[in-house]
């Protein structure tokens, strides 16, 4: 492995951090800088990013200034000198304001205009009541000795009763009846070192399901019993590391290198076989994923990164044909704005059209602003409208341009209208779909299209979705240890095997029985479906939509989450929010926004960087970041946000993917309260995203720019002549031959980054390079398009 290289100040904090590969050659470097007070004042990424920071006198930041030159600032309460954040703004648009009583709780919150009111009794930190937005009221029942977990949820519709084991607190039983009239209850049962026994469910007219769980004397799950009756068990080596599982005729096994990465993972079903082998860089990056496919078929994804760790390439081959060879570039907030796709393998929009580039613009609060694809012969541009006075980041409307707009092409609709309820949940989808939610802003019914049926969604207590209703019957889902584990559906069945958080297989039983075996990327997205009927292959677009394939019959899709068939979206969090692959933005706001880890924008989608993120919760990236706590032990802004996620997400630590993801971007940049900034109405899952505005370019770049682009910067004061930046970039190059001269064209204004590119591994035969001249020219060509798109747009 390579090594990182820490130097530390007097206050022992890191004034440097570099990495060094096993050559020697240094790779990157993230420089701090401090005030007298020992606070982070500013900070220089690898890729020559500039932050700053300000406080107040009690160290609260109070200010963030972003490597666009966008500001977030926050004020606190008068009252008192904890961290009370009352508003929040950027460029001075408020998202949201707070208020505290003098015992420091939050009596009222209003988000994007939304105002949510809390009542309390004499002497308790939790709301005895909720009252939302949209004026209805949820109240609580509390026993003192149980601390923050209630006895009782009183919502409109209906009432939830907890009940708790008297002599260690843990919950026992729970039971709701929701607003169709179906009873919903759960029973659990605890071995006496804690570890949960079983879990019993019942739900009206179903019948009764059991899940039994077996653990080895130091906690390790060796034994799990589905509701279907079906026993996945498991096996560890010496190190702790889970070297197999078998569930019936599905085994899998895993083998790890000296350095305990995952380096192959085999799965064999019957006659069927899958192996996946993984390579990594000297910094534990996963650079290359070879599959075994069975009849002697191989396939080859490899990946490339830059020096802040974003995937740069990711190429998907067969033998030496190129399948997919995909780039992204990114803006100086880390967003994805520039995607572009060749081979044979091409993802496609809603209406067939295959992709072959997209370009993305932002705002100032992380809103998508424009989306540009290039087809064959032509372009579609959407155009984002965020009209709400109040919300500056609901969207209120799209229009669609097609040009050329040629006789046969898809009917774009011309635009778009989206309307909200008082609690900001999206009331119609782009299609005409109509949404219906139920007084805790959970989702219950998606009315039908032409060719669908009408859809209900039912939720038990502890707001998982437990199951929905169709014409053709009702479907029940069971999870286990929060991932969906089976889904019942009259006489047929699925079952999905995952081992420590990769999906491995999905067996399906009733009418067409099948066992699908499922190949992955790094981040679970199913990239290949192999059953006995032959193999599938899935594609999906940057944000996750994928064309419809009706050879595709598996149930797992983007980032290895339930894709749900009839509208394409992804209800992540098992049902907290809906993702939509084609509006790229979830439905409704995220409980934690703006305030806390949930973000400055509570409808973004993975801080608008789909490529580098995943979110398995609904409250955006923490999930993908909380994983790498592990790596980053020590960090102060990691330590708080993991102090404040809890212990929920130290359990989701070390699952998806192996990949080792330089964090420091992002969360050095969080401007989040050290304390969760509100009750909610819904208890969500504890994990969540950070915080990053917004994208503006400058015109041009002066010396001082240039040498943070090269890391000159300590060598290099402001407003510098060009001779001396030139005289540091010798004296540096001598000591780094790897650092290269920024390129400037004053001429067109276009920036183009200064990169050091990886120490490379063994890769199979790549497409033909393109050469640094083209990738000016292409660089140039979009640049002069996006100026194109804003100044035909007359929002500009």
């Amino acid at each position: 492995m390579g090594k990182t290289v820490t130097s530390n100040n007097l206050f022992d904090k890191p004034d440097s951090v570099r990495r060094i590969d096993l050559s020697g050659q240094q790779i990157s470097e993230h420089v701090y800088q401090y005030d007298g007070a020992g606070r982070t004042a500013e900070e220089y990424d690898a890729a020559g990013n500039w932050t700053r920071y300000e406080y107040d006198g009690f160290d609260r930041m109070t200010k963030t200034v972003l490597p666009d030159s966008n500001e977030v600032e926050r004020q606190y309460a008068g009252h008192s000198s904890e961290d009370l954040p009352v508003k929040i703004s950027v460029n001075g648009v408020a998202l949201g304001e707070q208020g505290f009583d003098g015992l420091d709780r939050m009596t009222v919150s209003i988000t994007g205009g939304r105002k949510s009111v809390y009542t309390f009794d004499p002497g308790q930190s939790q709301p005895k009541s909720v009252k939302r937005p949209s004026g209805v009221e949820t109240g609580y029942v509390y026993r003192p000795e149980l601390g923050e977990d209630p006895e009782q949820r009183i919502a409109l519709e209906s009432t939830a009763i907890f009940t708790y084991d008297a002599q260690n607190a843990r919950l026992k039983t729970t039971e709701e009846v929701d607003p169709s009239g179906i009873k919903h209850s759960l029973a659990r049962e605890y071995f006496s070192t804690g570890e949960l026994k079983s879990e019993r469910r019942e739900q009206t007219g179903e019948v009764t399901r059991v899940m039994y769980y077996e653990y080895s004397r130091q906690a390790r799950l060796m034994r799990y019993t589905d509701v279907l009756g079906q026993s996945q068990e498991y096996e560890y080596n010496a190190r702790a590391q889970l070297i197999a599982t078998r569930l019936g005729d599905t085994r899998s096994t895993f083998i790890y290198d000296d350095l305990a990465q995952l380096k192959t993972i085999e799965t064999v079903d019957g006659a069927q076989r899958l192996k996946i082998d993984l390579e990594y860089d000297d910094f534990g990056r996963e650079v290359l994923r070879t599959f075994d496919l069975g009849n002697q078929i191989t396939q080859t994804l490899s990946q490339t990164y830059d020096e802040v760790d974003r995937l740069t390439q990711r190429t998907l081959m067969q033998g030496s044909g190129t399948l997919r060879d995909e780039t992204y570039a990114y803006d100086e907030r880390g967003r994805l704005v520039d995607y572009n796709c060749r081979g044979s393998q091409l993802p496609e929009d809603p209406y067939g059209k295959v992709i072959k580039g997209q370009l993305f613009g932002f705002d100032a609060q992380d809103n998508l602003d424009f989306v540009e694809t290039t087809f064959d012969g032509g372009r579609h541009s959407i155009y984002f409208e965020y009209t709400n006075a109040d919300d500056p980041c609901q969207l209120t409307a799209l229009t669609n341009q097609l040009s050329p707009a040629l006789p046969g092409d898809p009917l774009y609709p011309p635009r778009i209208d989206f309307t909200y309820d008082a609690d900001g949940n999206l009331l119609r989808d782009e299609v005409g779909r109509i949404l219906g939610y139920d007084s805790l802003g959970r989702l219950i019914s998606v009315s039908a299209q032409a060719g669908e049926t009408a859809t209900d969604y039912h939720y038990d207590s502890l707001d998982t979705l437990s199951g929905l209703g169709t014409s053709g019957g009702n479907e029940q889902r069971f999870y286990q240890g929060g991932e969906l584990a089976n889904q019942i559906k009259g006489a047929n069945n699925s079952t999905f095997v995952r081992a420590d958080g990769i999906v491995l297989a999905e067996l399906q039983a009733g009418a067409g029985p099948k066992s699908l075996l499922l190949a992955s990327d790094d981040k679970n997205s199913v990239l290949c479906e192999l059953s006995q009927d032959g193999r599938s292959e899935v594609v999906y677009s940057a944000y996750g939509h994928r064309g419809a394939d009706p050879a595709v019959s598996g149930h797992l899709g983007y980032n290895g989450e339930r894709r749900e068939a009839q509208t394409g979206w992804y209800l992540l969090g098992n049902g907290y929010r809906a993702f939509n692959p084609l509006l790229m933005r979830f439905h409704g706001p995220d409980s934690w926004s703006p305030f806390g880890v949930g973000g400055l924008n509570a409808y973004m989608y993975c801080l608008g960087n789909p490529v580098r993120f995943k979110d398995e919760t609904g409250h955006s990236v923490f999930s993908r970041l909380a994983m790498l706590f592990m790596y980053a032990g020590g960090d102060d802004v990691v330590g708080a946000v993991a102090s404040r996620v809890g212990s929920n997400a130290a359990k989701t630590a070390g699952r998806g993917s192996r990949q080792l993801v330089n964090v420091t971007d992002e969360l050095g940049k969080l401007s989040v309260s050290t304390r969760p900034s509100r009750p909610t109405v819904r208890q969500p899952s504890a994990r969540a995203r950070s915080i990053t505005p917004d994208y503006s370019r400058s015109p041009e770049r002066a010396p001082q720019t240039l040498a943070r682009e090269a890391r000159l910067d300590r060598y290099v004061a402001p407003n510098s002549s060009q001779e001396t930046f030139d005289m540091a970039f010798k004296q540096a190059k001598v000591k780094n031959p790897a650092i290269e001269m920024p390129v400037t064209n004053t001429s067109t204004k276009q920036k183009v980054s200064t990169q050091i590119s990886d120490k490379k591994s063994p890769r199979p035969k790549q497409p033909a390079p393109i050469t640094e001249q083209q990738k000016q020219k292409e660089a140039w060509e979009k640049k002069n398009r996006i100026e194109e798109i804003r100044k035909n747009d007359s929002r500009f």
